[in-house]
């Protein structure tokens, strides 16, 4: 019961930011873009296994707000993850809430005992909530630092805790990031250390999960159009593992 009003509210608050973006000025902006990656890496995490993945994306943004969905889908595999999420952002602080619903892992298994999107049940859901405070400095001072928790749903079992698998309690994995953006012959280089402080979805215990550098370029084709491309060398410590991803943004 208490999962289903937690679910019930958010869904309230979403609907009141979508009323209230369209109260605002008409003059908003509407977002529809699509990524492919050669590997779908998450905060230091294989999540989307060993194929190409594309990523769309279709949001809308107004006064601050931004409402929008993230999807992706490998190519070579079964996986599937489609994300909803509503953000406010002000003067470099960003406050964003996000619904991961992602039913089929990438050999085609069920990531829950129900996978039905309307499933508000906290303990059979494929969902998992998570609320996500940002800040990304100016130019003069190009630190980011965020801290992100899951709040509900499928973020439990994992088997580092007798007592919360039995009764199937939420870890409330938290991910904390640090990010510094470089400058490299004239090209910024996006530095980041992610770390999780306890045992969950991220790892085993606290520790670096996440630690890597992002570099991007843009590739004129036309006059008129060009393809951003991006390059990231990733590592996670915890796990010992280390991933080259190679990205472009249509």
């Amino acid at each position: 019961m208490k999962n289903r009003i937690i679910k019930l509210s958010l869904v309230v608050f979403l609907l009141s930011q979508v009323n209230f973006i369209y109260a605002q000025d008409s003059k908003g902006s509407l977002n529809v873009t699509a990524d492919i990656v050669n590997r779908f890496i998450w905060r230091g995490q294989n999540v989307g296994g060993s194929s190409v993945h594309i990523q769309p994306t279709l949001s809308y943004s107004n006064s601050g707000f931004e409402l929008g969905t993230w999807g992706t889908y490998g190519v070579n595999n079964d996986y599937a993850e489609v994300d909803e999420y509503v953000k406010y952002s002000v003067k470099g602080f960003t406050l964003t809430f996000t619904n991961y619903y992602d039913p089929i892992t990438p050999t085609g298994d069920s990531t829950s005992s129900n996978t039905r999107f309307y499933n508000f049940n906290g303990k059979t859901t494929a969902s998992v909530g998570e609320l996500a405070l940002a800040y990304k400095g100016p130019a003069s001072f190009p630190i980011s630092l965020s801290a992100a928790t899951y709040l509900y749903g499928n973020d439990h079992s994992y088997g580092y805790d007798a007592k919360k698998d039995a009764d199937t309690k939420n870890y409330y994995s938290t991910y904390l990031e640090l990010g510094y953006t470089a400058k490299l012959a004239g090209q910024n280089l996006d530095l980041f250390a992610g770390f999780t402080p306890s045992s969950g979805y991220y790892g085993n215990g606290a520790g670096f999960v996440n630690i890597g550098a992002k570099g991007y370029r843009t590739i004129k084709i036309t006059d008129s159009f060009s393809l951003p491309v991006s390059a990231s060398l990733i590592t996670n410590p915890q796990k010992e593992t280390i991933y080259l991803v190679f990205g472009v943004t249509l």
